[in-house]
């Protein structure tokens, strides 16, 4: 079954498109057994996780050099994971902390992770994603749900 994980902070900024997405797809018809979560800024949780479900997506906003809204989907093994501080999150511990972690504990990446990562433009402290997001939020939700539906 498909495990959906949004990944973020509803106050700061574009950060908060995780959290955005997921109270979005609460109103949509997933497939039966699709489960929705907020890991919130807590990355270490993802590690269980990852480890309990069959296939997983994690959205969260990923500094990816790409322009402002871009959305990606990639798996970990298909990008280089550096740790440079809050480098891919702003939260306490990021992005590729949490997945070096896991390669190191299992040695290997994980395989059923799939990553949504959409680029931010602003990630400090306030309410509300920027206009370049939101004028995006009905392609990401499509982009989600044929993720979903493969994934059922």
């Amino acid at each position: 079954m498909p495990l959906i994980l949004a990944a973020g902070n509803l106050l700061r900024k574009d950060d908060g498109i995780g959290p955005e997405l997921l109270q979005r797809l609460r109103q949509e018809t997933l497939p039966e057994g699709t489960t929705l979560r907020d890991i919130g800024t807590d990355g270490f949780s993802l590690i269980d996780l990852v480890q309990e479900a069959d296939r997983v997506l994690l959205i969260d906003a990923v500094n990816m050099a790409q322009p402002v809204g871009t959305a990606k989907l990639f798996f970990p093994r298909d990008v280089k994971f550096i740790c440079k501080g809050d480098a891919l999150s702003t939260h306490g511990i990021g992005l590729a902390d949490v997945i070096n972690l896991m390669e190191g504990l299992n040695g290997a990446l994980p395989k059923n992770l799939t990553i949504m990562g959409i680029q931010p433009k602003k990630l400090g402290h306030g309410n509300g994603l920027s206009v370049e997001l939101q004028m995006r939020l009905d392609e990401y939700i499509g982009k989600i749900k044929t993720w979903v539906e493969e994934a059922a």
